[in-house]
């Protein structure tokens, strides 16, 4: 009877103490590691998120300028492929003014405004009188083109001065939302497809 009882009590021992903490700092541990990843995680996926709404808003600013710019063709009657840093011009066939006929060789500019934090895309006819005025991208900041030459071999070289030809690719570079802490740099890279102005 002596020994039955002994063995209930040894069968029946509870937790100590010390056991008890091990135990609740392993747990907490694990449960800190997982809060860390899980943290982890969801920053990750705001970022990702961030990025991907502000290049498809990007998108569309830069697909506009891809079009115009490989629907281009050599100088007509005047208008030249022209760009500096923070401007670029080049011929296009462009709608006419309402009242006009029919549409007409005019000119595409794209004009960074540092001040105003925009690209702005304007469509002139061949009086130069403004025909469409609109924001293809905004807010950005450290927007640049950069003109290339076409090297032997095909590729795009070194930087050009664009005073005879017009380039084989403009590179397109800037700062996407720059006042936010999530600021995007983005790089476009576009090839210049001439045509004939008659074609």
């Amino acid at each position: 009877m002596g020994n039955h009882s002994n063995f209930s009590r040894a069968s029946c021992r509870a937790f100590s103490l010390i056991e008890l903490l091990v135990v609740t700092a392993i747990l907490g541990l694990v449960i800190s590691a997982i809060g860390a990843c899980l943290a982890g995680g969801f920053r990750l996926w705001d970022a990702a998120q961030h990025f991907g709404t502000g290049e498809s808003r990007a998108y569309l600013g830069l697909h506009t300028m891809a079009r115009d710019v490989r629907n281009t063709f050599p100088s007509h009657s005047g208008v030249v492929f022209s760009g500096e840093s923070y401007e670029m011009a080049f011929p296009a066939m462009v709608a006419s003014l309402p009242g006009e006929a029919k549409d007409q060789i005019g000119t595409i500019q794209y004009v960074f405004e540092r001040s105003e934090q925009r690209v702005l895309r304007r469509i002139l006819d061949s009086a130069e009188r403004v025909v469409t005025e609109e924001i293809a991208l905004y807010p950005v900041e450290n927007f640049t083109f950069v003109y290339r030459q076409r090297l032997a071999s095909g590729a795009a070289g070194p930087e050009m001065n664009l005073t005879t030809n017009i380039p084989f690719v403009v590179d397109v570079r800037f700062t996407l939302e720059p006042d936010s802490a999530d600021a995007l740099e983005l790089h476009r890279t576009i090839v210049v497809r001439t045509r004939d102005a008659s074609s």
